[in-house]
């Protein structure tokens, strides 16, 4: 069974959308790494206090004194797996808000956390590639969407290829 356009002809197009993100071992060196980061933060915390603390001049003395107390009585256990909550919640919003490019045939989708751009095909003069650098520039030459991306040029390229949009090479405006 073959798609036809409304001229008649056969359709080549991909059918379904591509979602271009943040690669899967990135979003795993986040989601593992914040919480390292944080609970080796939190081992250190009270040599870094007292390290602080033993300088002739800090600003914030009262608050490093409080923190410095508040570490003297409650476990490194218990720093770490509070260091671990907040690493993975930190990841969780890292990965949230790494931009996403939704292609289909008729438009362009990035999104970012919660926040969606739309850019249909009649909006967008050319599409460009800069690096890891998505480029998106109306008739008019002016830029519609300037947005580095995450996911690998190559793969960018072919999703928008796959789905009609020519890829042109990047050249300054004039």
């Amino acid at each position: 069974m073959s798609d036809e356009s409304e001229s008649g002809t056969r359709d080549d197009l991909a059918p379904t959308a591509d979602v271009l993100a943040m690669p899967k071992s990135d979003q795993l060196v986040i989601a593992a790494g914040a919480p390292v980061i944080l609970v080796g933060l939190a081992w250190a915390l009270p040599w870094l206090l007292d390290l602080a603390l033993g300088l002739p001049f800090f600003p914030w003395r009262r608050r490093l004194e409080l923190a410095d107390s508040l570490t003297d009585n409650v476990s490194s256990w218990v720093l770490s797996g509070v260091a671990i909550l907040v690493g993975l919640v930190v990841a969780a919003v890292l990965i949230h808000v790494e931009p996403k490019l939704t292609v289909t045939r008729d438009q362009l989708t990035l999104t970012k956390g919660d926040n969606e751009k739309h850019f249909t095909r009649g909006q967008v003069g050319s599409v460009h590639l800069d690096k890891k650098t998505l480029v998106l520039r109306a008739a008019d030459r002016s830029v519609l969407l300037s947005q580095k991306l995450s996911a690998a040029p190559a793969d960018v390229r072919a999703a928008l290829e796959r789905h009609g949009w020519q890829v042109t090479p990047w050249t300054l405006p004039d």
